[in-house]
Order: structure tokens, then sequence, then C-alpha cells
């Protein structure tokens, strides 16, 4: 409840951060010197897609159409934004196809029960491993989810980002305590009455990463096991 409560006053603190616009500016260009020009274009163009798409189911107006969304996702609603079809289509084509999503998201590598415990390894590279185990009762299916890939180009570019960046460096302090933040904390810390975060470089993408996809692509399920638990113990 303690390291909840923590994330609750990092996440809401971005709104209240009020940088300097040359400082902003210099976290944008390091983050894409670092996560590179094709990868960065292609994020770029994913989130221009995704806020056309809000400006059409909530308003023209893309702040009121934030708050909109943001406020839905609060209170507990997954609103789509693309229709299953065209959101399989954009991440493909920005994401997978080109092998961004490997630089965000990683998926656990193996998966195995103990008692009634599901544990999953997570292997970030040669040299960086983390195991994840959570108990499992009646006939929940042992399931891996996605995390987010700390030593991908993403969150090294994030790195080098927070030194310019206050919101950031919040950012990366809380998924740092929580692993995976949930999309309703997250749209908490960004609900603001001042919507000019929601113009800024980095707010788009903890939107559109951390919140609507959510470390989902094709062919990228997570990892999970047949057996249930009661199953397991048959």
């Amino acid at each position: 409840m303690i390291y909840f409560k923590h994330i609750l006053i990092i996440l809401a603190s971005f709104s209240l951060v009020c940088s300097v616009q040359g400082q902003n500016n210099e976290a944008k260009l390091r983050f894409e010197a670092v996560f590179g020009e094709e990868n960065s274009e292609a994020l770029t163009s994913l989130v221009n897609l995704f806020e056309l798409s809000l400006k059409t189911k909530y308003s023209n107006n893309i702040d009121v159409a934030y708050r909109f969304y943001l406020t839905e996702i609060e209170s507990g609603k997954s609103p789509a934004i693309w229709h299953k079809e065209e959101k399989h289509k954009w991440v493909r084509k920005y994401l997978v196809d080109t092998e961004v999503w490997n630089e965000i998201w990683l998926k656990a590598d193996s998966v195995w029960m103990e008692g009634n415990e599901c544990c999953c390894k997570y292997r970030y590279n040669d040299f960086a491993r983390e195991t994840r185990s959570f108990s499992l009762s009646g006939d929940t299916v042992c399931s891996c989810e996605v995390l987010p890939n700390k030593y991908g180009l993403y969150f090294d570019a994030l790195r080098v980002a927070s030194q310019f960046d206050e919101n950031v460096r919040d950012y990366l302090e809380a998924v740092e305590i929580a692993g995976v933040i949930s999309p309703s904390v997250l749209a908490s810390g960004l609900s603001s009455e001042n919507t000019k975060y929601y113009h800024e470089y980095f707010a788009k993408r903890f939107i559109l990463l951390g919140i609507y996809l959510r470390g989902i692509g094709l062919n990228k399920k997570p990892l999970f096991l047949q057996r249930t638990v009661s199953e397991y113990f048959s």
C-alpha cells in the first residue's frame, strides 16, 4: 500500500511540474538520438494516428479528447479507440514489423508452476534476468504478463531524456517501483486541470504505450500454461 501511494504521488506530480521549454526540447532530442531516427518516426506516426482517432471519438479539441479518454480509463473502462482489425494493422506496421515492439516490451521466456504459484522468468539480455511469481486458485490459468523492457532502447532513451525532463524522471521512478503501472493509476497521474501537459512529447507516448496498448503486439501473446491450478493438482 505504501508503494501504491508513492506511485500515485509520483504520477500526480507530472501535471504539477512546469519544465522550461528549452529543457523539454533538449529531452526530446536526446531521446530520439538514443532511440534512433526510424524507431522515433514509427512511434510518432502511431501517436499521430491515435490522436486523430481520439478526436473522432471524443472531440475535435485534442485537450478535451484526452481528458475524456483518461477519465474513462480512471473509471475502469477500456474504450476502443481503434477497431480490433485497425488496431492490429497499426501495431503491426509501426511496432511489430519495425521491431520497435522488442525495444519497448518484454515477453517471459519461460513459465512453470511451483505449488500454487505461477512463476515467470524474463530475460532482458545476457546478464539481466528476473523471475516473478504470484498465487493462483481454482481455474485461473498461469499466464505471464508483458513487462516493460527496462534494458531496451526505449527505456535507455527515456533515462537519457530524464536528465532534462522531471516528468520523465518521475515516470521512470514509478516504473522501477511498480514494474507495471495499471492504466487507471497512470491515467490518474496524467489527468489534471492543466491540460498543457497533453501537448508534451512524452505524455503522448506514455498514454499510448502505457495505457492504450499496454505492451500487447501481434504475435506477442503473453506466455501461459495450458493447465489451470485445479488441473495441475488433479
